[in-house]
């Protein structure tokens, strides 16, 4: 009981061994329903959404220019398919990563870039 009381994340921080992160991406939906993106070096990727339960996505990426291109992904429980690419999209006061089904999607899921070392 000590154990959970003093490291309740757990003892041992796994994301330590998985690379730097380059970019971290974050929206809050309804009912503190939160999705956290990142990109890692080594050209690997993570997508938490915690609703209700966990649920991650993992997979590579290759980033030419401003579009990050997805590879490789295995999707988290629940989940049937993950965005395309995505879109860096850079404005006076805040930065959006603009994610995209396939190129017929137009519209895109925004979500905003809190850190980015690219």
């Amino acid at each position: 009981m000590l154990l959970i009381l003093f490291f309740p994340a757990g003892i041992i921080n796994f994301e330590q061994f998985e690379g730097r992160t380059i970019l971290i991406a974050q929206n809050e939906g309804t009912a503190n329903c939160t999705t956290t993106f990142k990109l890692k070096m080594g050209n690997k990727f993570t997508e938490k959404s915690i609703c209700f339960g966990v649920n991650e996505t993992r997979g590579n990426y290759k980033l030419i220019k401003d579009t990050i291109y997805f590879s490789d992904i295995k999707l988290g429980r629940g989940r049937e398919e993950y965005y395309e690419f995505a879109v860096i999209n850079k404005t006076d006061d805040k930065h959006i990563l603009i994610r995209y089904r396939n190129s017929n999607d137009t519209i895109g899921v925004p979500i905003t870039i809190i850190k980015s070392n690219i």
